[in-house]
């Protein structure tokens, strides 16, 4: 039936209100926005999932590169004969198998290791790449069913050199007791004095430094003793043609210090078998009188059962890679008396110089088995700005520097009745109570002047029989040695470290700070003050902790 006319017109009508009309018009807004918020929501859980995914690959994928740039690993694979095909792909299982170490383990990535070819004979590097896809809950609302997780790694490992010398005090100070116990469970076992706790510190350290082969052949320590002097050892004196005293015919066998020139020699960390100057002379061997055998005064470190039976402990040790050589030499020190750190110093700065190389070519060409040194050392100390090496230079001192004293000249006494001893290798240093040269007495300058007793008014006068470096003069002399061997290093691979051991507040205490925190290369980080109630132990074990950091350098992008 065709619609009439205002049939037509109704529902016209019926449109027209339904097409203007506004009601549940919120409805389809309210669902588009519902759905935006559901996506946006979503959005950010599914992106906390792929970042938590994308670290935890990361984390797998970095471990897994270090383990496969470990040196060790890759020398102990060569050494099983494996070719550089096989040994690529050892590390590429490497690589996978720490993939199954992953907490968020809900695929099988895909991994590409890369081996770079220009590498050095010291170096191993290896780069990887890894990822995988993740399925998204709310982005698949938006089209996006998966998220790629990648990860990218890579690391070398290049062989770090590692050249240390130890200063270590062995003044009378340090037979003071320490505050640190003999055994931490047993308090009656009562305190080690400062030397003993000093030997325990520098065991641990050593020890620490060479724990492995490995280590041995990438590592050289020289221990640098000193008390009024330091001694160098009987190899050493032989190679630097050491020439006796001045005015001595021959050199005296109880020790071996170098006479140095307090006005030229600590300006340059050079100590060369042909200085340019006159050539190096032994320190006369000095003897305090009026003392008990094991209380003698040696300003050259000397140490025996008595005054005619030296065993030369306090010697330096030189380039040494064994543990127990090591320990042993140093676990055997014995304090002496007197304080010139500037003599330690000198011979550690000379010891790290790149211009001592022929003294560890003489070690190394050694007959003797006890002296001899691994012929893989040849070519060290190595230049401060090779990129192979570090080098440290440790200064420890529990005191300012003191008077070092000694004879100018050999048979200045001068005795009305009697002649004295022609022995050339035996002299008093000074006179501290009656003796046998007519009861003579000193002045405050260290002159023999009067004598007590003059028989019938006769006045005996003599001559200036020592001079010396004082402490000041010392302390100077330390700055400058400091400094010279930062010259020398210019800015390279050169870390000096000092260790102040129980210094007071005193103008002593504070000299010795202040002369120590010079010496370092950074105050800040590199000086070390342990006061009292501390072990000297911590200072070497964070200077052994920032070696070991170092000891294989990673680079990791």
């Amino acid at each position: 039936m065709v619609p009439t006319e205002i049939e037509c017109v109704m529902q016209s009508s019926r449109m027209k209100n339904a097409l203007t009309s506004e009601s549940g018009a919120i409805m389809p807004f309210v669902v588009v926005l519902f759905l935006t918020m559901v996506v946006m929501a979503g959005m950010g859980v599914d992106f906390m999932r792929h970042e938590s995914a994308r670290s935890d690959l990361q984390n797998a994928l970095d471990r897994g590169v270090l383990a496969a740039t470990s040196r060790t690993q890759t020398l102990a694979l060569a050494e099983e004969g494996m070719s550089d095909e096989e040994i690529e792909q050892a590390k590429r299982e490497l690589i996978a198998s720490y993939m199954k170490s992953r907490t968020f383990n809900i695929a099988v990535p895909d991994v590409d290791v890369s081996i770079p070819d220009d590498l050095d004979e010291d170096e191993t590097a290896v780069s990887a790449t890894a990822d995988y896809d993740l399925s998204t809950f709310f982005l698949k609302i938006a089209g996006f069913r998966n998220m790629t997780v990648p990860a990218a790694s890579y690391a070398e490992q290049r062989r770090v050199d590692i050249e240390v010398a130890v200063v270590l005090d062995i003044s009378g100070s340090m037979q003071d007791q320490s505050s640190v116990l003999r055994d931490e469970t047993n308090p009656g076992a009562g305190y080690f004095n400062k030397m003993e706790a000093m030997q325990e510190a520098v065991v641990s350290f050593v020890e620490g430094l060479l724990p492995d082969e490995q280590s041995t052949r990438q590592t050289l320590i020289s221990v640098v003793p000193y008390s009024g002097q330091t001694s160098a050892n009987a190899f050493m004196a032989d190679f630097y043609n050491l020439q006796p005293p001045e005015n001595f015919q021959n050199r005296h066998g109880y020790s071996w210090c170098f006479d140095f020139n307090s006005n030229t020699d600590y300006e340059t960390v050079v100590i060369s078998p042909s200085p340019s100057g006159a050539p190096y002379r032994q320190y006369q061997h000095v003897v305090e009188s009026g003392r008990s055998a094991d209380q003698r005064r040696y300003p050259c470190p000397a140490r025996g059962a008595d005054a005619a039976n030296f065993v030369n402990r306090n010697v330096i040790l030189p380039y040494s890679n064994d543990v127990d050589e090591i320990t042993t030499m140093v676990r055997n020190l014995r304090s002496e008396l007197y304080t010139s750190t500037y003599t330690g110093i000198k011979w550690a700065a000379a010891l790290l110089d790149p211009s001592s190389r022929p003294l560890v070519s003489a070690l190394i060409n050694q007959s003797d088995p006890d002296v001899a040194l691994y012929d893989g050392f040849e070519g060290w100390p190595q230049n401060y700005s090779d990129t192979g090496v570090q080098k440290y230079l440790i200064i420890f001192s529990d005191g300012r520097n003191t008077l070092q004293r000694k004879i100018t000249n050999a048979n200045r006494y001068y005795v009305p009745s009697d002649d004295l001893t022609s022995d050339a290798e035996r002299f008093e240093e000074e006179m501290q109570q009656y003796e046998a040269w007519n009861f003579g007495l000193i002045d405050g300058n260290n002159s023999r002047w009067s004598s007590s007793h003059p028989p019938a008014g006769q006045a005996t006068t003599f001559r200036r029989v020592s001079n010396y470096v004082n402490g000041s003069m010392g302390d100077s002399l330390s700055r400058s040695i400091c400094s010279a061997a930062k010259s020398a290093a210019s800015g390279g691979r050169l870390t000096i470290f000092s260790i102040g051991y129980e210094l007071d507040n005193s103008d002593a205490g504070t000299t010795a700070r202040g002369v120590l925190q010079d010496c370092s290369t950074n105050p800040a980080t590199d000086f070390f003050d342990i006061r009292g109630g501390m072990d000297p132990s911590e200072a070497f074990d964070e200077i052994q902790s920032r070696i070991n950091r170092l000891k294989l350098a990673q680079a990791q992008d």
